[in-house]
Formats: structure tokens, C-alpha cells, sequence
């Protein structure tokens, strides 16, 4: 049985930080052999592989869109709707994004994985994310804060004020437009897999998901072990 790694693609700088911080704020349980220490994430290495890191070949902060890499590898397609948008998709929508989302990942992993000469079973996953309410967000935002927006070259002081008090119109709703890049103004919603060729898409509820991740991640850790 070759050794186990969870894959995804920049999951070092977001999915993985994103459903660390997600857990303490829902009260799941996390295994203390799976958090990183000191900022560096050297214990996610033990466990997962960042698609992101390895196609960046070593070049301080690279980043490259799943899509593009994978389609750089030879993919035909690539998605056919927007992340951002993922929580107004009707759920039919949203099962074709996630599933994209996964093959997109698996293609690039495999290229790397022949390139790199690499012999894990890779554990390919995704996350997907939504805002919380307008409601929920206001009540942990920052308070709007006038000196905070950028007038520019203006100089009619009416058209800056206009500008401020548009600012502060739209201010919880720049928030949730934004809030899936933040666990603290956003919930996973869906989580998709792909283990052992087998797609497998679970859209339960946040801490439901966030504990069969865990579950799912720690029996990749215990597997290895057994190996070593």
C-alpha cells in the first residue's frame, strides 16, 4: 500500500488555515498531530501536497489559477462558473462546479505526480464556501470608518462625501461580497472528494462537514504511520 497524501491546490495558504479556523469557530475537534506550528505549515507537508507550491517550482510567492495549470497540463475545459458565486448556484450547478473543481485538480496532480516521480494515493479534495448573512456579518464587522476610503484626486468636498456615504451604504455588503475568502465571515458548504478514482461530493452542514474532514484527514495521518 503506498503512503497516503490529501491534495489540493493552495490548500497551505487557504483551504487548510480556512477549515482550521472554521472548526474553532464551530467547536469541532481538531487532531493535535494535524495543526502547523510557528506560522510555516511544516506539519501539513507530513500529510498533504499543495498543487500550488509544486507547479511555483520553488519561486516566492507564485500563484496560478487551478485552470490554468490544469489546462497548461493538457485539460480540455476548464469551469463554467465562478467561486465567488458558488452559494447562489441552483445545486445542480453547484455539484458540476465542485466536480470540476476535483478533476481539474486530479489532472495537474497527476502531471506533477510523472513529472516528480511521485507514488502517493493521492486523497484529491475541495472546499467550497458562503457568506453568512448580512445580519451575522454586521455584528462582528469593524465599524465603518470614513478616514478608510480612498477619494482619490477628488477635491468637491460634496463628491466625497457622496462617496463616503456610499462607502458606508454598501459597507456590510463589500464585507459578505468578500466573505468566502474568511471563516470568520463565511461557513463551508460543500466539500468534494476524489479517493481512489471515486468522485464524492458532500454538501452537509458546516460542522457535520468539518468533522468528517478531520476524520477523513486523520486516517490519511494513521495510515502513513503504520508505514513508517
Amino acid at each position: 500500500m503506498s503512503l497516503q497524501r490529501l491534495v489540493g491546490h493552495n490548500i497551505w495558504k487557504f483551504d487548510l488555515p480556512y477549515l482550521i479556523r472554521s472548526s474553532v469557530y464551530n467547536r469541532v475537534k481538531i487532531p493535535p498531530y494535524l495543526l502547523p506550528f510557528g506560522g510555516k505549515f511544516q506539519r501539513f507537508e507530513n500529510y498533504s501536497i499543495d498543487t500550488m507550491n509544486l507547479i511555483g517550482a520553488g519561486e516566492w510567492g507564485y500563484l496560478l489559477k487551478l485552470e490554468t495549470a490544469s489546462m497548461a497540463c493538457g485539460m480540455s475545459y476548464g469551469k463554467t462558473g465562478s467561486g465567488k458565486n458558488f452559494y447562489k448556484m441552483p445545486r445542480k450547478e453547484q455539484e458540476e462546479y465542485l466536480r470540476q473543481d476535483l478533476l481539474m485538480t486530479e489532472y495537474l496532480y497527476n502531471n506533477i505526480a510523472e513529472s516528480f516521480g511521485y507514488e502517493y494515493e493521492p486523497i484529491i479534495f475541495d472546499i467550497e464556501t458562503c457568506p453568512k448573512t448580512e445580519g451575522q456579518i454586521e455584528m462582528i464587522a469593524p465599524k465603518f470608518d470614513p478616514e478608510n476610503v480612498a477619494t482619490g484626486n477628488l477635491k468637491d468636498p460634496e463628491k466625497i462625501q457622496a462617496k463616503i456615504d456610499n462607502a458606508e451604504t454598501n459597507h456590510i455588503r463589500s464585507l459578505q461580497d468578500k466573505a468566502g475568502l474568511h471563516a470568520h465571515y463565511s461557513q463551508p458548504c460543500a466539500i468534494g472528494y476524489i479517493v481512489k478514482g471515486k468522485v464524492e461530493l458532500d454538501f452537509n452542514e458546516p460542522k457535520e462537514l468539518l468533522t468528517r474532514f478531520w476524520s477523513i484527514v486523520s486516517e490519511v495521518w494513521g495510515n502513513n504511520q503504520e508505514q513508517l
